[in-house]
């Protein structure tokens, strides 16, 4: 059995303590393998051989793997197969490109943003004014654009209740009730068409009137 990850050899090596490890992102993977060799990872030691990987055809001989031998021309072949392979898996998962135009011109928003934030807070703190002096003298000076917080201004602290509590009281006034609906008495056939009672009027026709 032959791979191109050398931390997969990496890892078996460490035994089943490690390769199930929290650190480990693919310690779910590892576990199944683990159960599956009754946790003796060590025996994937003597099966698994690893081999380089994106090789040109001229390195087929040249190339050793990590049991000594040479890298064989099935080898490089199936090697270049599994990449094409792995490639169409990645492929059918691939972000839509809408998507990472999307996601690219939220990134520029942001960095536009910052850049804003950053040059009116630099200009804000980095304020140059000419100041004469009494003597003509005129001199530069560097002062914060920005005006502190008036010093007799105090948010006052919250007070708590002492003392015993007075219950709360419920609303004296109440809500009139409900009065039911009663059918129309009068004559529905001297009202105009737009104005007839609704629900009467669909009474009548349940009762075959029209």
């Amino acid at each position: 059995m032959k791979t191109d990850c050398l931390a997969l050899l990496r890892t078996a090596e460490g035994g089943a303590s490690r390769t199930v490890a929290a650190s480990e992102p693919l310690a779910r993977i590892w576990t199944t393998i683990a159960s599956g060799l009754d946790d003796e990872i060590g025996q994937l030691n003597e099966v698994l051989v690893w081999m380089p990987a994106h090789q040109s055809i001229a390195m087929v001989g040249e190339r050793k793997l990590s049991d000594g031998s040479r890298l064989s021309t099935v080898d490089w072949r199936a090697n270049r197969l599994v990449d094409s392979l792995a490639k169409q898996a990645a492929a059918e998962r691939e972000l839509p490109r809408a998507a990472a135009r999307l996601l690219d011109s939220a990134a520029a928003a942001v960095r536009h943003a910052a850049t804003l934030l950053g040059r009116v807070t630099h200009g804000a703190n980095n304020l140059e004014l000419q100041v004469v002096d009494e003597d003509g003298t005129v001199t530069k000076r560097v002062l914060r654009d920005a005006r502190p917080r008036p010093s007799g201004h105090k948010r006052k602290a919250m007070v708590q209740p002492t003392g015993p509590q007075r219950p709360c009281q419920p609303s004296s006034s109440t809500s009139p009730a409900v009065q039911p609906w009663q059918p129309s008495s009068g004559n529905l056939g001297a009202l105009p068409l737009g104005v007839w009672p609704w629900c009467s009027y669909e009474t009548e026709q349940g009762n075959g009137l029209h």
